[in-house]
């Protein structure tokens, strides 16, 4: 090895984002019945999972969309905003209100294999088998730091520095090392209604196929505008256990916002995120993003060891994952 709500949902409705759907193309399936033809697109079958993800894919109809884990129990998620890739997959052949996601840290898992359902009706739909790696075997790594340079990657003779983002739980690639100082994300709000930004972080850093993510008491219609472009819906309203109690009803849990974002498109270089609810802002983000120079980059491989992560003694593996657009822990 080299060193080195449920209200409604969003994968994503611009043109651009046919990028993001390249690695869980919705043309390559069969028909079938209207209620069954959809696709499972994350976890797919045989992955490896780690940090803060998502369960995501689309589904034609939707008699209420749950997601189980193991046999557990079922969690809401969100559904019924455009999927422009799914256009004509339908009975009706303008439909594209397709797109299902449930924002989900796999570290909630053990290592190991695990099973995730999609129900739909209280029936299972889909189902896949995957396996989970956390770090440290733990549910959420704090303050960890690791910056790495990759040898002969994304070429050789090439080295790519990779950075460990604690918000994600995960690494991104960089054009420099340096972290922004992690944040809690329940910290006290600046605003009236309580909630957070957790991805991106004021100064994080982004790369590859991620989210945009945090929680939000009472929101209405959320979207996200990036550097001042158009709207983009957010999916809004599934469970985040960890609010309950931050909110003017205490047992309210389903703050949940999450979209599904190919921070490439964006290009190199520093940029602005901005969330608003029914319009009006509420919260912002300025970042940065390092690209492999596409939006989409295909036929990379790469699994390198990095030496004392998370502590000194430990030692981790990270591997390439091309429908992550990024390195992912795998031992």
């Amino acid at each position: 090895m080299k060193t080195m709500r449920v209200k409604k949902a969003l994968v994503a409705i611009t043109t651009g984002l046919a990028f993001l759907w390249l690695a869980f193309p919705a043309a390559n399936l069969a028909r079938a019945q209207d209620g069954d033809i959809g696709n499972l697109g994350i976890p797919s079958g045989g992955s490896i999972q780690s940090g803060v993800g998502i369960v995501s894919g689309w589904k034609c109809t939707s008699n209420g969309l749950t997601a189980r884990f193991d046999g557990g129990d079922e969690l809401p998620v969100a559904y019924g905003t455009p999927r422009g890739d799914t256009l004509g997959l339908c009975a009706d052949p303008e439909q594209q209100n397709t797109a299902f996601v449930l924002q989900w840290n796999y570290s909630n898992l053990t290592n190991g294999e695990h099973l995730v359902e999609i129900l739909d009706g209280g029936e299972v739909w889909r189902s896949a088998i995957f396996r989970v790696q956390r770090v440290a075997d733990a549910r959420f790594l704090r303050g960890a730091e690791n910056c790495t340079g990759l040898e002969n990657f994304p070429g050789t003779g090439n080295t790519q520095l990779v950075e460990w983002q604690q918000a994600s739980q995960s690494f991104v690639l960089v054009s420099e090392c340096g972290s922004p100082a992690a944040s809690s994300s329940l910290s006290s709000p600046q605003q009236s209604i309580p909630g957070s930004l957790e991805n991106p972080g004021p100064g994080a850093k982004m790369s590859g196929i991620g989210i945009v993510s945090g929680w939000r008491c009472a929101g209405g219609e959320i979207t996200a505008r990036f550097n001042d472009g158009d709207p983009i819906e957010v999916a809004y309203g599934t469970p985040r256990g960890d609010t309950k109690g931050q909110c003017a009803d205490p047992e309210r849990v389903d703050n949940a916002y999450v979209l599904q974002w190919n921070y490439a498109l964006l290009g190199d270089g520093e940029h602005t995120l901005r969330l608003y609810d029914d319009g009006v802002e509420f919260a912002s983000s300025n970042f940065s993003v390092q690209t492999l120079g596409a939006p989409f980059v295909r036929d990379l491989s790469g699994d390198y060891l990095l030496r004392d992560f998370p502590e000194p003694g430990d030692d981790a593996v990270i591997e390439w994952q091309q429908g992550k657009q990024g390195f992912g822990v795998v031992l």
